[in-house]
């Protein structure tokens, strides 16, 4: 089973409470995480990651515990051996493209050059269009380009789970078409699983083996 989980989660405000209750099981390698704003996607995916802690349940991503609170287990996000492409980019300001890709990898990024890992780094700007950008900061780049630097080092680390949360939102339409090529093809190439989150169908046509979608905080079929 790639996917298996059952949790729950309870967010509190000053205003109100929400609540997350799911439960799913699933041999695909590809699900997409379909629901209206609010509904409990982005938390899901933060849960999976390990950037929050469910109340109760277990998470298992291919025979992988990443949490059971029976069994007092909770791996540490750099212990769950995946990616996380997050909304907001979380670019790092004081690196420019090249070094922003590369961080992710062990070896010292901050002079690429001396380094085997520059073939890879200099494949993925190429395959996202960010070649002429290389040596650019952040602040330079527009919100789609920003949003490309944040997928490639997403992708550098040859992930086993890849969480893509609204990935080619800011791409004009002939460039989502190309990127999802791309990330289709890495994908395969790596042998990873993926969870996406979209509200574009067709991110969802092509991605998904599977969809899973939600509505406060449960699922729905």
């Amino acid at each position: 089973m790639n996917f298996n989980w059952n949790i729950q989660k309870t967010l509190l405000t000053n205003q109100s409470s929400f609540q997350l209750n799911l439960e799913y099981a699933s041999s695909c390698q590809s699900i997409a995480i379909f629901g209206p704003s609010g509904a409990g996607k982005t938390t899901l995916i933060k849960i999976i990651a390990g950037l929050m802690i469910p109340d109760a349940g277990s998470i298992t991503i291919k025979n992988n515990v990443f949490f059971d609170d029976k069994q007092k287990i909770n791996l540490k996000p750099q212990q769950r051996n995946l990616a996380y492409f997050f909304q907001t980019y979380s670019l790092f300001p004081h690196l420019t493209v090249q070094q922003n890709i590369a961080f992710s990898l062990k070896k010292g990024f901050l002079n690429p050059g001396k380094h085997r890992y520059n073939t890879e780094v200099s494949e993925l700007l190429e395959q996202f269009e960010l070649s002429n950008l290389a040596h650019q900061y952040p602040h330079e780049l527009s919100g789609g380009q920003q949003q490309r630097v944040a997928l490639a080092r997403a992708l550098i680390t040859k992930p086993k789970l890849l969480l893509l949360d609204e990935p080619f939102s800011m791409l004009d339409y002939q460039l989502r078409q190309r990127l999802r090529v791309e990330v289709k093809y890495i994908q395969q190439q790596i042998n990873c699983l993926l969870l996406i989150i979209s509200h574009d169908p067709e991110d969802i046509n092509f991605f998904a083996d599977d969809v899973l979608s939600l509505k406060n905080g449960k699922m729905e079929r």
